[in-house]
């Protein structure tokens, strides 16, 4: 069990839709990952030329409960050594971006010390956000 100060997200999606046919490739699981914070602007977390997504291995989502047709669903990030070792990394603000069946989902903005010291929550939403940014699709 990770340790409970990761910095984990908390959305509230509509329930996943299962497939009818295998063809169909549309994933069931929500697509997770980091964005980090340069000036005003906020763009993909790479570390050492890699994603930092739920393709690695940094990433737990679970399902946390599912009820009257909604899920709630829980995503925890265990950072990367560099992240706390690297003063550009551990000063960063970030956020969690979700791809989902309802949407988008963004986590407000954190900072490992922010998080750690909310039991490393760093925030919930109900509501897919309004995305008026471009954010690459994902690769699952």
């Amino acid at each position: 069990m990770p340790v409970i100060d990761y910095p984990r997200f908390v959305w509230i999606d509509d329930n996943p839709k299962w497939q009818k046919k295998q063809a169909e490739h549309q994933p069931v699981m929500p697509v997770a990952s980091i964005e980090i914070k340069a000036g005003t602007e906020w763009s993909p977390l790479y570390i050492e030329g890699v994603p930092e997504d739920d393709n690695g291995v940094n990433f737990i989502t679970a399902i946390v409960a599912s009820l009257r047709g909604e899920t709630r669903w829980t995503t925890i990030w265990m950072p990367p050594p560099i992240i706390e070792s690297d003063p550009n990394y551990n000063n960063a603000e970030y956020r969690f971006v979700i791809r989902s069946n309802g949407g988008t989902f963004l986590s407000t903005a954190f900072t490992l010390d922010s998080a750690r010291s909310n039991g490393g929550l760093t925030s919930i939403a109900r509501e897919p956000a309004l995305v008026t940014e471009k954010i690459p699709a994902g690769t699952h």
